[in-house]
């Protein structure tokens, strides 16, 4: 895994907040991976979300690691206003409640590691606008609602969508009034490649991918989520359509009040480390789970291959890995067992518009 960092270029370890929410359902992890009380995990940290959802699942530890400090700096932020006690804080700190975020940040500075201390003080203006949608994707992301939806829309028609009581009925109201030619032209346009790789997504993130249609796979995604996912249940659609979770306990899992004592308990057991993957298998491995986000489609498919195969080294027998396709596909291949028709099934039912492939592997004994 020693290429890793060269081929990727430096955009993993730019102290720059990319993402501010995690966009991979923690759901198929949670189905998928099969947390087990006595269990390792080795998650990548992106904004923390999913960490702290497999530390809700019952994993004995949870290692979050990350080359971006930004990124670590985010979930070490959610883990010391966790460790206030104050769902309030929580919650507050991120910009999702009434208050002033840097108030709440200023209670709870002193329990922050130097690190991420240094790298908010410096950033305080992305918590007065609300850290959970600041980063740069989110930013992007949200910013085609923001800019477009008015437009392309009937005012209410978010509103009865929300309100529609079947996938069938929302399905069709979508169809109907939603998916309009001029919908399909300026979506396709927002999400193609050219602008993504501007505004978006690092440039480096497209090295691999082939598909010249970028815009047109999007907007099939998100019309498949409009017709087979309910809004109302869906935060990851709810957010990009409105910049809203909604109801914070249909929101995320670490967000929801009836998680928050469970989430205290969880929060000891998380470790955050920033720097390469290396390090972390060396130094906190063997593990039992693993959750990768889609950092293999950075990779080319020799340096995937390679790098599958050094993290099933550090895993014990009997554990699975998992991670997604964007846009580039990556399957399991050589030093793990693909449990294929488990990760089809559970990417069936995927709430995130975005990904084309959920994948799991397993160690072999």
């Amino acid at each position: 895994m020693s290429d890793l960092r060269s081929e990727v270029g430096d955009l993993l370890s730019q102290a720059t907040l990319r993402y501010s929410m995690v966009w991979e359902d923690d759901e198929l992890l949670r189905q998928g991976l099969r947390i087990a009380p006595t269990d390792d995990v080795l998650c990548i940290c992106s904004a923390g979300d999913n960490v702290l959802s497999l530390g809700l699942a019952g994993a004995n530890t949870v290692t979050a690691v990350d080359m971006n400090p930004a990124q670590t700096a985010l979930l070490e932020l959610k883990l010391a206003a966790v460790r206030t006690g104050s769902y309030e804080r929580l919650v507050g700190v991120l910009g999702l409640a009434d208050g002033a975020p840097r108030e709440h940040y200023r209670a709870l500075r002193d329990d922050l590691p130097a690190d991420a201390a240094a790298f908010w003080d410096e950033h305080l203006d992305l918590l007065e606008g609300g850290v959970v949608f600041a980063g740069r994707l989110e930013t992007y992301i949200l910013g085609f609602a923001r800019a477009h939806l008015a437009e392309l829309w009937p005012d209410d028609l978010f509103d009865r969508l929300v309100r529609a009581t079947t996938v069938e009925a929302q399905a069709t109201l979508f169809l109907g009034e939603g998916l309009t030619a001029d919908f399909e032209e300026r979506f396709s346009w927002y999400f193609g490649r050219e602008q993504m790789a501007a505004n978006g997504r690092d440039p480096a993130q497209f090295r691999h991918v082939q598909d010249g249609d970028v815009g047109g796979y999007f907007l099939r995604r998100f019309t498949w989520a409009m017709t087979h996912t309910r809004l109302r249940d869906n935060f990851y659609v709810r957010a990009f359509l409105s910049g809203s979770y909604g109801p914070l306990e249909s929101g995320p899992a670490y967000l929801r009040p009836s998680n928050f004592e469970a989430l205290r308990l969880a929060a000891a057991r998380v470790r955050v480390v920033t720097g390469q993957m290396e390090q972390v298998l060396s130094q906190y491995g063997p593990f039992d789970k693993g959750a990768f986000s889609d950092m293999f489609e950075y990779m080319s498919p020799e340096l995937a291959a390679d790098v599958l195969a050094g993290l099933a080294a550090a895993f014990r027998p009997g554990g699975r890995l998992a991670w997604w396709c964007l846009l580039v596909p990556r399957p399991v291949k050589g030093a793990l067992t693909p449990l294929d028709g488990l990760a089809d099934s559970l990417w069936e039912g995927d709430r995130s518009w975005f990904y084309r492939s959920f994948h799991l592997g397993e160690v072999s004994g």
